[in-house]
């Protein structure tokens, strides 16, 4: 599933003093996207010039990570805006359904904006927390972009990982994203499909 929700800023309002992120978007740094709310070591934040700022508090205490943390999902979009917090998490049913319920318990109003099924393929076709998180970096500081705004190493010097583990992370994370979209596997083959079709 790919839900996207909107949630109410005020219902984070008691959090501001623990969040960098909040902290900002008091400051009139709106908008503004969390890239990692789930990591419990540090958070990367992207202001609106692109820059990114490294949160110094411990991710334990920020609301972003106690919402997101023990639920198995993946966090693709956490924007914070004035007026409210979008976020677009990828989950399976039973995850949304406990999202749901830890929104109610932490006593955060929400509004469901869509849900949509996401197509899979099959177990080898799932991206990692780590390859999603890469991507999503990559992607957020110009990695994809043509002509290029930042490098292999610019996206590894965010993570704080080596420039190679940061490639491996990028192409395994496309490969698995193009396994799920488009259904590709490897037993696609486009040989033997020409043959059959000449």
């Amino acid at each position: 599933m790919v839900a996207e929700l909107a949630l109410d800023p005020n219902s984070f309002r008691k959090f501001s003093k623990t969040c960098m992120a909040l902290r900002l978007v008091d400051a009139g740094e709106a908008p503004l996207e969390c890239l990692n709310p789930m990591s419990s070591e540090r958070h990367l934040i992207m202001v609106r010039d692109g820059d990114i700022v490294l949160s110094s508090s411990k991710g334990k205490r920020c609301p972003l990570y106690q919402l997101y943390s023990d639920i198995p999902l993946y966090v693709a979009r956490c924007t914070l805006f004035k007026d409210g917090i979008i976020t677009t998490i990828i989950c399976d049913d039973r995850s949304l359904r406990k999202f749901y319920r830890k929104l109610e318990d932490m006593n955060i109003e929400f509004r469901i904006i869509s849900v949509r099924r996401l197509r899979s393929g099959g177990r080898s076709g799932r991206l990692s927390r780590e390859q999603l998180l890469t991507l999503m970096i990559a992607h957020r500081i110009g990695y994809f972009d043509v002509p290029s705004k930042a490098s292999i190493r610019d996206v590894a010097k965010v993570l704080g990982k080596s420039p190679s583990t940061v490639s491996e992370l990028i192409k395994r994370g496309i490969k698995n994203l193009l396994t799920i979209s488009l259904g590709i596997s490897k037993e696609f083959n486009l040989e033997e499909r020409m043959r059959r079709r000449g």
